[in-house]
């Protein structure tokens, strides 16, 4: 079956952005000797949220009539397009992100 079709850019952004927007709460853990950067743990939902994408696009496309070695191009350029439709919402995430640090301390 021929799943490249039902991969259209709509489909794939509703799909990213069911997982992007699904934490109401970020937390971060903030290690002894790490320095502080409350968007880190944003950038790794992000990169998390895209690579649930690809693993996605791939999955659909290997029951297809599509090569190996394009799958993965394909995924590649699929990821892109959302993350560019979706440059609005990922700002809306960053500015509104509810982050609950997390300072860990030894216990001595």
């Amino acid at each position: 079956m021929d799943h490249i079709d039902d991969l259209t850019n709509e489909h794939l952004k509703e799909f990213f952005l069911k997982d992007l927007n699904c934490l109401n709460q970020l937390i971060h853990f903030q290690y002894p000797n790490n320095l502080f950067d409350e968007y880190s743990i944003i950038d790794e939902h992000i990169i998390r949220c895209q690579e649930i994408l690809r693993s996605y696009i791939i999955s659909e496309l290997s029951d297809s009539s599509v090569e190996d070695n394009e799958i993965h191009k394909i995924a590649k350029e699929k990821v892109h397009d959302i993350l560019t439709l979706c440059e609005k919402e990922i700002t809306d995430l960053i500015d509104k992100a509810n982050i609950k640090t997390i300072v860990l301390r030894n216990e001595e």
